[in-house]
């Protein structure tokens, strides 16, 4: 009975290092590197580069009064309400009784299209309550944002709601 040699694997990976030579190790390498790049350059191509805010330089600009229309929500005795009812799929907006002369709008900000995003003046009924219809839009996050004045002062508040 003979002996069998044991495979040497020293043997195996000279011979594949033979065969794999640093010229070809560069190209293999290239080649990723090139194919890489390119599916990239597709990728990036096919990506949305839509602002956030088409006027962001504006609102900057102006954020100082931004903030102060937060602060003077904030300090308000009876704080605006914002409710969603899925049943009946209406966002109602509930001002305080003691405001008067309400006037602005209420955006429905979509952050992932903008061009499903709705502005809606502000129309309040005896209640100091405004309905707004949610039936005709998408599913998913948005976000209440409303911009009003009353009294001579600015008010600014916003909710995230999931219809």
């Amino acid at each position: 009975m003979t002996k069998q040699k044991p495979i040497s694997w020293d043997h195996l990976n000279n011979q594949f290092c033979m065969k794999l030579n640093w010229g070809t190790s560069i190209a293999i390498f290239y080649s990723i590197f090139v194919i890489v790049m390119v599916f990239m350059v597709v990728r990036a191509t096919q990506t949305s580069v839509e602002l956030v805010q088409p006027n962001y330089y504006n609102k900057d600009i102006h954020y100082e009064s931004f903030r102060q229309s937060r602060q003077n929500n904030a300090i308000l005795l009876t704080q605006v309400e914002i409710k969603y009812t899925p049943q009946i799929h209406t966002v109602s907006i509930i001002f305080p009784e003691d405001m008067e002369h309400i006037s602005g709008e209420v955006t429905l900000y979509r952050p992932s299209n903008k061009f499903q995003d709705k502005k809606i003046k502000i129309n309040t009924n005896d209640q100091k309550t405004m309905e707004i219809d949610t039936q005709q839009l998408s599913k998913g996050l948005w976000r209440v944002i409303i911009h009003w004045s009353a009294g001579g002062k600015d008010y600014y508040k916003e909710k995230s709601i999931t219809l």
